[in-house]
Order: structure tokens, then sequence, then C-alpha cells
């Protein structure tokens, strides 16, 4: 199965609870490339969260410029994020290249 797939099975599994307990489920769901925050506790540490593969941001050296609604996505310890644009910023984690070896830990909090 696909990482997006296995990602998005903690919002799956809580709209069937909801469904089997009688609640209202909350249908919502984030960016196909990244699982929301609501699963992330469950998630982090795993290359569905932050692993190798999966989706990141790069933040700018001027902070004004930054899209906070990506700030969390990061890379895990030992992982860098590779940026596809420099426009976007948008990246995916990879073990380091010899160019981007810097940003190995300061991409992850």
């Amino acid at each position: 199965a696909s990482p997006h797939f296995l990602g998005d099975q903690v919002r799956r599994r809580e709209i069937e609870v909801a469904l089997r307990d009688g609640k209202e489920p909350d249908f919502s769901h984030g960016f196909a490339s990244r699982p929301q925050t609501r699963g992330s506790t469950e998630l982090a540490g795993t290359d569905y969260q932050d692993g190798w593969g999966a989706h990141c941001y790069q933040a700018s050296a001027n902070p004004a410029e930054d899209d906070k609604s990506f700030a969390s996505w990061t890379c895990a310890k030992g992982l860098a994020c590779q940026v596809m644009s420099p426009v976007t910023r948008m990246g995916m984690c990879f073990i380091p290249s010899a160019r981007n070896v810097k940003a190995v830990g300061s991409t992850h909090d």
C-alpha cells in the first residue's frame, strides 16, 4: 500500500468508530501528501509523518516569506528536506546529499 493510504488510516478508523458509536463523523482530511495533524501523535516518527520520502517544507532565510501552514512539515532526524522547486520550497525527506548535508538536524525540532 502507498504511504498516503497508510497515513490516512488514523482518520478512517476515527470515522468508523464514530459511525459505530452513533456519533457524527469528522470527514475532513488534509493534503493527500501529508497526514492531518489529528493523527500526528500516532504517526510521529514513522515514514508516514516525517520519514524517508515524506513531503517537507524548507523555511526561507527570510521568515516573513515562509508559509506558516507548512511549518510543521519537517524531516525526521538524520534526513534532509531536498527541495524540488525553489519557488515553493516543497521537497521530500531523504538521506542528505553532499549539497544539503548542513540541513540534517536543522529540519526537525
